[in-house]
């Protein structure tokens, strides 16, 4: 069975909480690229980063994955999300990360990776 893609944006993130958000979000690419952009910078922010991405509904599946390292197209770790469509990914050490994220339908294995995205996360304490 053939998946289709996975459009993906990053929302980095600033402030506690963390717990994964089950609902869809349809947050527009810029205002989220931006808001990431600036909140990556600022001095003593939350070391985490939320991602959303688009639902697939043909066919329907049963949850996401969602892969991430530090290198490009290097995965080194995933977290099994269930059905939502975002999840945030906390305790960050100061580096870049890559992300992408699959489709999972049992008895049928997980969809190609999505676009692949990246943010970079700056120190705690800034300077």
């Amino acid at each position: 069975m053939r998946f289709a893609l996975i459009a993906l944006l990053i929302v980095g993130s600033c402030g506690g909480g963390g717990n994964p958000d089950s609902g869809t979000t349809s947050a527009p690419a810029r205002t989220a690229q931006t808001q990431q952009a600036a909140q990556a910078t600022e001095p003593g922010h939350s070391t985490q980063a939320t991602l959303y991405w688009d639902p697939v509904t043909k066919p329907p599946v049963d949850g996401y994955c969602v892969h991430y390292g530090t290198q490009s197209g290097v995965y080194t770790a995933h977290i099994a999300t269930g059905n939502v469509t975002s999840w945030t990914i906390q305790n960050l050490q100061p580096d870049t990360y890559y992300f992408a994220v699959t489709a999972v339908k049992a008895g049928h294995g997980r969809s190609n990776y999505s676009n692949e995205v990246s943010t970079t996360i700056k120190g705690g304490d800034g300077g």
